[in-house]
C-alpha cells in the first residue's frame, strides 16, 4: 500500500522532531533510563542477565549524580531528588558547570560493569530489548557519556519510528479499502483523517515523543505491536493461511520476550480470531483449517514467549505482573491490605493518572503546564473514542471494526489492575503510567480515524474536532519549548506545585544565547534545535498536502 504524499511528509516531520528531542534530552531524563541503561550495560559487559532482587544500577549513574543534575523528584518536595536539580545546577558556579560539561564529553576507559547501591527495578523485564542494545553499548563502550546515550536513544527511536511507519502502511490499506463509517453522498472525503490521525499520531498525541525518544523497551514494544497489528490485518486476505498465522505467532512470542504487555494482547488477539471463526460463515473444511491455523499461532507464541515467564530469572507472577505485585504478596496479600484501606479516592486518582499521563506527563521530571490545559486534549480523545464506538456494527455482522478493542481492552485492564495493586500496597494514588498505551499506536490510530470520520458527518462535531486537533498540535510544540526551558533551569519545580514555575528574574527567558549555552552543557543543541525546526517545517508541509489530497479507495482485492 502506497501512503499519500501528505502522510510521508508528516512521517518525516515526526522523525526529525523526535531526533531533535533525543539530542536535547539531558542524561537520564527519559523515563527509567538509569535502570534500562544498567540492564544493557550489565549484559554488554558481563554477558549475564539482570536478576530481580540482585541486579543493581550502574555505579556510573552514581558518579554522574555527584557531578550533574538529575530529574526532579516525582513526589513533593520536587526539588529534593537526591542530587541537584537543573535549577540548582545552573545557579551554581561556572567552574562546576564547566567541569560537568567536560566530564560528559570525556572518553571513558573500557571497564567492567560496576554495580551500584540502588536496586535495578527494571530487572523484571524479559531480555530481548536489552540483548539487541548490548552490541551497540559495546561499540560505544569508551565513547563519552553523551555520545553513548545518544546512540542508544537513537537506536531505540529507530525501532519506534519503524513501528509508526508499519502502523501507517497497515492502517492506510484498511482505511482506503474500507472507508471508516457512513457519510452523506454529498460530503467530500476527509483524507486528513487518514494522514493526520495515522501518520500524524505523534503530533496529535504529543506524549508519544517523550515515550519513544529515550532508552527503553517501549520502542521495541511499539515496533512488535505494529507488526502484530499488520499481520492481523493480513489475515483478512482470502489467501491468508498457516504462514500468516505463524508470522503473527512469532511476532507475539518476541513481544512476550520484550514486555509482559504482550501476554494479555496475545490472549486478546486469540480471542478475536476465535470469535471470528465462531460467528463466520465458512464451510466445515475451511473452518477446520482456520482452527488449525489459530492453534499454530498460539503454539508459536507460547513456545517463544512463555519459557521466560516460567523459567526466567524473575519467574512466575513477578515476571508477568511486576515488582509491585510481588511486593504486595510480601506485605500480606491483596485481601489483608485492602481490608483496612482508608482512602478509596486514591483508586480514582490512580485511574485518572492513567488518562492524564497518556495525554501528557512530560519526561522523568514530570514537568507539565497547569492541569486545566490538558482538558482540550481529553475532550479531543473523548470525541474520537465516542465516535469510534458509535460506528461499530453488530459484532455478528462484521467483527473487523472491533479488532482495536481486543488490543486496547486487555492492556487497559492490566493498567487498572496495577492501579488497584498500587493503591492497596502504597496507600496513595498515582504510580500507573498511561503512556504505555502509545505502543498500541496501530489499533488506536485506526479507531481514532473511524471516530473522526463519524464526527465529520456533523458540522458542529467536525468543527470541534478540527479545533481540538489544532490545539493538540500547538500544545505539543509549546510544551516542548517549556521542557527545554526546564532543562536550562529557567523554569523549575519546587515544593508541592506540580506545574512549571517561572523564575523570579525572567531575564533568562529572553536570553537566547544563554539558553543555548545551557542546553549545550547537557545536550547537543547544534544538532537538536535544527532537527526540531526541520520537523516543524515538514509538519506544516504535511498538513498542507494532506488537506489537498482526496484519494479514492481502490477496489478491494
Amino acid at each position: 500500500m502506497t501512503l499519500p504524499v501528505g502522510a510521508l511528509w508528516l512521517l518525516a516531520g515526526s522523525l526529525w522532531f523526535g531526533l531533535g528531542q533525543l539530542a536535547l534530552l539531558p542524561p537520564w531524563e527519559g523515563f527509567d533510563e538509569t535502570a534500562h541503561y544498567a540492564s544493557i550495560q550489565q549484559i554488554a559487559a558481563t554477558g549475564t542477565l539482570p536478576r530481580l532482587g540482585d541486579a543493581r544500577l550502574s555505579r556510573e549513574t552514581e558518579r554522574y549524580r555527584a557531578l550533574a543534575p538529575m530529574p526532579y523528584a516525582s513526589t513533593p518536595p520536587f526539588e529534593q531528588n537526591g542530587a541537584t536539580t537543573y535549577f540548582g545546577f545552573f545557579a551554581g558556579s561556572p567552574a562546576s558547570i564547566a567541569a560537568a560539561a567536560e566530564a560528559l564529553r570525556a572518553r571513558l576507559p573500557q571497564t567492567e560493569f560496576e554495580p551500584g547501591n540502588e536496586a535495578n527495578w527494571e530487572a523484571q523485564h524479559p531480555p530481548l530489548y536489552y540483548l539487541l542494545m548490548a552490541p551497540l553499548f559495546r561499540l560505544a563502550a569508551t565513547w563519552p557519556l553523551l555520545d553513548r546515550l545518544f546512540v542508544l536513544r537513537l537506536a531505540s527511536f529507530a525501532l519506534a519510528f519503524g513501528g509508526l511507519a508499519i502502523a501507517c502502511v497497515a492502517n492506510a490499506a484498511v482505511l482506503f479499502r474500507h472507508p471508516p463509517g457512513p457519510s452523506p453522498p454529498a460530503a467530500p472525503r476527509q483524507p486528513v483523517l487518514v494522514t493526520a490521525l495515522v501518520a500524524g499520531w505523534p503530533w496529535l498525541m504529543p506524549m508519544w515523543f517523550p515515550t519513544m525518544a529515550r532508552i527503553g523497551n517501549d520502542s521495541l514494544c511499539l515496533c512488535l505491536m505494529s507488526l502484530s497489528w499488520a499481520w492481523l490485518i493480513r489475515l483478512e486476505r482470502p489467501q491468508a493461511g498457516a504462514r500468516d498465522h505463524l508470522l503473527l505467532g512469532v511476532t507475539l512470542g518476541l513481544g512476550c520476550l520484550t514486555k509482559a504487555f504482550f501476554l494479555p494482547v496475545a490472549a486478546g488477539i486469540a480471542a478475536f480470531l476465535a470469535l471470528r471463526r465462531v460467528i463466520g460463515d465458512r464451510s466445515a473444511e475451511t473452518g477446520r483449517s482456520d482452527w488449525r491455523n489459530l492453534a499454530l499461532m498460539v503454539a508459536a507464541t507460547a513456545a517463544i514467549g512463555l519459557p521466560w515467564y516460567l523459567f526466567g530469572p524473575a519467574g512466575g507472577r513477578t515476571a508477568a505482573f511486576g515488582v509491585d505485585f510481588a511486593a504486595l504478596g510480601g506485605a500480606g496479600g491483596f485481601l489483608a491490605r485492602w481490608s483496612d484501606l482508608e482512602a478509596p479516592l486514591s483508586l480514582l486518582h490512580s485511574v485518572t493518572t492513567i488518562a492524564k499521563s497518556f495525554l501528557w506527563a512530560g519526561t522523568w521530571s514530570f514537568g507539565r503546564p497547569p492541569l486545566i490545559l490538558l482538558l482540550p486534549l481529553a475532550a479531543f480523545s473523548a470525541i474520537l473514542a465516542v465516535g469510534y464506538l458509535r460506528t461499530l456494527p453488530p459484532l455478528r455482522s462484521d467483527a473487523r471494526p472491533w479488532a482495536p478493542l481486543f488490543f486496547v481492552v486487555p492492556i487497559l485492564a492490566g493498567l487498572v489492575f496495577h492501579a488497584i495493586v498500587w493503591v492497596t500496597l502504597y496507600r496513595r494514588g498515582g504510580g500507573t503510567p498511561g503512556w504505555y498505551l502509545h505502543i498500541l499506536l496501530g489499533p488506536l490510530a485506526l479507531a481514532a480515524a473511524r471516530g473522526a470520520r463519524a464526527a465529520a458527518g456533523r458540522p458542529a462535531a467536525r468543527l470541534a474536532t478540527s479545533a481540538l486537533a489544532s490545539y493538540a498540535i500547538a500544545f505539543g510544540i509549546v510544551v516542548t519549548g517549556l521542557q527545554l526551558l526546564m532543562f536550562t533551569g529557567c523554569l523549575f519545580k519546587a515544593g508541592d506545585v506540580v506545574a512549571y514555575q517561572w523564575p523570579a528574574d525572567p531575564r533568562c527567558l529572553v536570553d537566547g544565547a544563554g539558553l543555548v549555552s545551557r542546553l549545550a552543557v547537557l545536550g547537543r543543541p547544534a544538532l537538536g534545535l535544527p532537527c526540531l525546526a526541520t520537523g516543524l517545517g515538514l509538519l506544516a508541509v504535511g498538513l498542507f498536502r494532506a488537506s489537498r489530497e482526496h484519494p479514492e479507495p481502490p477496489s478491494a482485492p
